[in-house]
């Protein structure tokens, strides 16, 4: 049970990111290159390719080699139940969320 618990809290640290987590809800439309992801979400290089190794070593994304290009996308379909799950919880939440971030801030 430890262990179960454990890779949950990896999976979750995993799109803990904001940056990872925007990856991901990218990628819950179609594949794309790192070049793509880079162009849509505005953002360098070399953090979106980091995000995308911890995503990949997390078991998140996975990629498919095309010539000299990868294509990286989300294969588990229970990943995108969970992020539909959070991204509904978080439409109820968020503005919770940020009168508790404003307290913080104080």
């Amino acid at each position: 049970m430890v262990e179960i618990l454990e890779c949950t809290h990896l999976f979750f640290e995993a799109l803990g990111n904001p940056l990872r987590l925007r990856i991901v809800t990218l990628l819950l439309e179609k594949p794309h290159t790192v070049s793509e992801i880079c162009r849509i979400l505005n953002v360098e290089q070399s953090r979106v390719s980091h995000a995308l190794t911890a995503l990949v070593q997390c078991n998140v994304v996975t990629y498919e080699k095309d010539g000299k290009k990868r294509f990286y996308r989300i294969d588990q379909p229970f990943v995108k139940k969970i992020i539909e799950t959070v991204v509904a919880y978080e439409k109820k939440i968020c503005p919770v969320c940020r009168r508790i971030e404003k307290v913080k801030r104080k």
